[in-house]
C-alpha cells in the first residue's frame, strides 16, 4: 500500500484538477512555463541571427578572397595601367585644369567671408549671446580647411 501511495502522489502533479484547487500553485506553473518558452525562442532566434550574419560574413571572405586573387594574378593591371597612363580614351584631370582652379578660388573667398563675419562678430556681439561655443568650433573648423 505504501508503494501505491507513493506513486499516487507523484501522479496528482499532472492532473489538472490539482491546480485547479490551488490558483497559486497554477500561476507558478504558468509563469514558469513562460519564461521557459520565452527563454528558448529567444535562444534560437538568436541563434538563427548568428547563423545569418556568419553566412554573410563567409560570403564577405570568399569574395575578397576572390578580389585578393585577381590583384595576386594581375588580372587587374591592365585597367590600373590605363587610369594612370591615360590610354583609356580620357586622361586623369590636372590639378591645373581651369575647374580646379575656380574651385580654389570660391574656397579662398568662403574663407575670406568667414574671416569677416567672424572679426565683426568679434568686434560688435563677443560676450552677448549664447553661442560662444558653438562659434568658436565652427570657426576653427573652417579654418582648418
Amino acid at each position: 500500500m505504501a508503494r501505491s501511495r507513493s506513486s499516487s502522489t507523484v501522479w496528482r502533479y499532472i492532473n489538472p484538477a490539482y491546480y485547479l484547487k490551488r490558483p497559486k500553485r497554477l500561476a507558478l506553473l504558468f509563469i514558469v512555463f513562460v519564461f521557459a518558452t520565452f527563454f528558448f525562442w529567444d535562444r534560437q532566434t538568436l541563434l538563427r541571427d548568428h547563423e545569418e550574419e556568419i553566412s554573410k560574413l563567409n560570403e564577405e571572405v570568399i569574395h575578397l578572397r576572390n578580389l585578393l586573387e585577381e590583384l595576386k594574378n594581375g588580372a587587374d593591371m591592365s585597367v590600373e595601367k590605363k587610369k594612370y597612363s591615360g590610354e583609356g580614351g580620357q586622361a586623369m584631370k590636372n590639378m591645373d585644369s581651369p575647374d580646379n582652379i575656380l574651385d580654389a578660388q570660391r574656397r579662398e573667398k568662403v574663407k575670406d567671408a568667414m574671416l569677416h563675419a567672424w572679426s565683426s562678430y568679434e568686434k560688435y556681439a563677443w560676450g552677448h549671446d549664447e553661442l560662444q561655443v558653438w562659434m568658436l568650433l565652427l570657426i576653427r573648423y573652417f579654418l582648418s580647411c
